[in-house]
């Protein structure tokens, strides 16, 4: 049973299952699963807190397909779960998600971790600085994998205007790439590259 479904595109969707949801025979397969939380809220239907994890991880055995993508809070207890079943770890970062994406790459963890900005104003800016605390990485870890997909500065609705390039910014172990000028007959500013980025990563898994 399905909650609620976001459409970002006609291409790319989303799904939010109910917590018992999972216990059925799967439909469907996805590219992607995230797993952002767990808490109590659904020990009525579950019972104990063992049995709510262990339904959680049937998304991803039955409904992940073979080169599927995971997605989790590194920072909570219950992912552990994952990481010892997957050893790679892949995330990816949106504009200003970019900058959270650079910033966990400098931690060092059980599992490789790569990760993808694409968009991304890794210079920050003087509101990200101050009211946020960002400090641009100059390094990742060197267990982990980074690569920076910068769109044409021209092209950016975002910041096409500014003086200087904010995508542009050095960074050890991150390997950073422009993208071309169009995707799928589009202009390919902005809020195109995410879905260039999607696109390019499951043809490199095909």
């Amino acid at each position: 049973k399905c909650i609620s479904a976001e459409f970002c595109n006609s291409r790319h969707r989303s799904l939010n299952f109910l917590a018992g949801a999972v216990v059925f025979p799967p439909l469907l397969k996805f590219d992607i699963i995230a797993f952002t939380n767990l808490s109590r809220d659904h020990l009525d239907y579950h019972k104990t807190l063992k049995d709510y994890i262990n339904s959680k991880l049937i998304l991803f055995e039955n409904l992940l397909k073979k080169q599927g993508n995971i997605i989790y809070n590194y920072k909570s207890k219950y992912a552990n779960r994952l990481k010892e079943r997957y050893k790679k770890i892949v995330l990816v970062g949106h504009s200003y998600g970019g900058l959270v994406v650079s910033k966990i790459l400098t931690d060092d963890f059980d599992s490789k971790v790569e990760g993808h900005f694409v968009a991304a104003p890794l210079k920050g800016n003087f509101l990200i600085r101050t009211v946020c605390g960002y400090t641009p990485p100059r390094k990742i870890n060197k267990n982990n994998l980074g690569f920076n997909w910068m769109t044409i500065k021209e092209l950016d609705g975002e910041f096409r205007n500014l003086k200087s390039d904010p995508q542009l910014l050095e960074i050890e172990g991150v390997v950073a790439k422009r993208l071309p000028e169009e995707y799928n007959g589009n202009r390919l500013g902005h809020n195109w590259s995410i879905s260039w980025l999607t696109d390019h990563l499951n043809s490199k898994k095909n």
